[in-house]
């Protein structure tokens, strides 16, 4: 099969990019991302059979499962009708944060796809996600139970194919788990080719009839996407060493641009605020670092907490800058439904200065308060949807 690059190139005319990307996320996972201008949807397959893409540079992975995967292979032909794909370069992954961190830079609903060995795997993944994340998911021979089917409250789908065994066995029993989805369709195949990858298992030759169902089905049952509000949006400063946030879209253009002569970088971590008071949330006080006080290094500090807010005023190092956006905060440590936890951590001056990093992301919190020496502050915010 040609490399997805070059045939990248034969539909210039579709604007679809193809991306390697080693995530900013814990464990660095590895995607390849197809995506076409104006995608309004994303597809996420997760590998099957051995669980290994292989995925090695901009191209189609040449291994059993790239090159028989139906999402994989059909990467370009959901691209040209408006759905990115990406693939996850490894069965054991952390799935949810995958999905997270693509609906965090994309805005747009993420749909886990999985078969065979990845199954449970693709539906797992959509119920930890949901409802944070406008999500739905599809599965294709479907092999083993159906996981956590019975918490997925999207849209699902079921392939399979009728001359394959033990998935047209299955597929009924992983349809019927699917009790709390908001519509669930199973589709039976027949026909194709057993010339290759394991034939009805993996719907060889029925590529056209693969990406017409699942095209028309998250056409007609894509999920709506909350209209968008303030966001903070998460640099990293290699240079210092630091990390930070902003909410400010003044700044935020500022920085993407290239302001401080490009020394910060998206880590593709955000999460919504609020940019005026409003029922449950109060304001949130932005401090930086006195100049001077910790050498060429600066930093900024964010708290909800109004006695801290007070308290950190009268401290020489930090300058008050202004209320920054308003927020929710935990009640006994716990975030109101329907929020997400924002947590804290500090990097104990390692750097020379003061850093404080925010994060949804609860692995990514525990990796970094019990491998990387920075303290744990707990939650500080409480994120709207």
């Amino acid at each position: 099969m040609a490399v997805l690059a070059a045939l990248v190139c034969a539909h210039a005319h579709a604007g679809v990019t193809v991306t390697l990307i080693d995530l900013p996320i814990a464990g660095s996972p590895r995607i390849l991302d197809v995506r076409p201008d104006g995608a309004i949807a994303t597809l996420v397959t997760i590998p099957g059979g051995n669980g290994v893409y292989d995925i090695i540079s901009n191209a189609l992975p040449n291994s059993v499962g790239g090159r028989c995967s139906p999402l994989a292979r059909n990467a370009l032909a959901f691209a040209a009708n408006g759905i990115a794909v990406v693939l996850v370069d490894r069965l054991n992954y952390d799935h949810p944060s995958i999905l997270q961190w693509l609906w965090n830079r994309d805005g747009i609903p993420v749909w886990p796809s999985g078969g065979s060995a990845a199954t449970q795997a693709a539906i797992n993944a959509t119920a930890a996600i949901e409802p944070a994340v406008p999500s739905g998911v599809v599965v294709f021979s479907p092999v083993g139970g159906a996981g956590d089917a019975a918490a997925v409250t999207g849209p699902a789908l079921i392939i399979y194919h009728t001359s394959d065994s033990p998935s047209n066995a299955d597929a009924s029993g992983v349809y019927s788990g699917f009790s709390s989805a908001s519509t669930r369709q199973l589709v039976a195949f027949s026909g194709g080719s057993d010339a290759d990858c394991n034939g009805p298992h993996l719907l060889w030759g029925l590529d056209v009839e693969f990406v017409a169902t699942v095209t028309s089905f998250i056409a007609q049952n894509n999920p709506s996407v909350p209209a968008a509000g303030p966001t903070a949006v998460e640099y990293f400063n290699a240079g210092f060493g630091h990390y930070f946030m902003t909410a400010d879209a003044d700044e935020i253009a500022g920085l993407d641009a290239g302001a401080y002569n490009f020394a910060f970088a998206r880590t593709g971590r955000q999460f919504s605020v609020r940019d005026a008071p409003g029922a449950g949330t109060v304001p949130v006080c932005r401090f930086f670092t006195t100049p001077g006080h910790f050498g060429t290094r600066s930093s900024h500090f964010y708290t909800a907490d109004p006695v801290e807010c007070e308290g950190v005023k009268t401290y020489p190092d930090w300058q008050y800058e202004k209320i920054a956006f308003h927020i929710g905060v935990p009640a006994a440590g716990v975030c109101p439904g329907g929020t997400t936890p924002v947590y804290r951590m500090f990097n104990n001056g390692q750097t020379g200065a003061p850093n404080h990093r925010f994060t949804t992301d609860l692995a990514l919190y525990q990796q970094f308060t019990t491998t990387l020496n920075w303290s744990a502050e707990g939650i500080a915010f409480c994120a709207p949807p």
